[in-house]
């Protein structure tokens, strides 16, 4: 669990956290109810929906780095390859070749 701060203060200039689960619940939890905000709930929802997706997909079937580099060697357009791209992405297309 994460938690937040939030862009304004209260009533007495002090900023609450707010835990990531009431985000774009429906209930005001910043004093300025910055926390509901529709256009910063649709663009959450839509985002962690996505992320919901690809960290599932991940969990189901982890990828592998190549074994010739390590993680931490190189930039990590060095490390993430085509083929690796492709076994990440192949739960959410259905398309995965070796």
């Amino acid at each position: 669990m994460e938690r937040f701060p939030c862009p304004s203060p209260d009533r007495m200039g002090r900023y609450r956290c707010i835990d990531d689960h009431v985000l774009c619940d429906g209930f005001i939890d910043c004093p300025d109810g910055e926390d509901e905000d529709r256009q910063q709930c649709m663009f959450y929802k839509t985002t962690k929906a996505h992320l919901d997706v690809l960290a599932d997909a991940i969990i189901r079937n982890p990828p592998t780095l190549p074994p010739s580099r390590s993680f931490c060697e190189g930039t990590w357009g060095a490390v993430i390859s085509a083929p690796l791209t492709r076994q990440l992405l192949a739960p959410l297309t259905g398309h995965y070749t070796h």
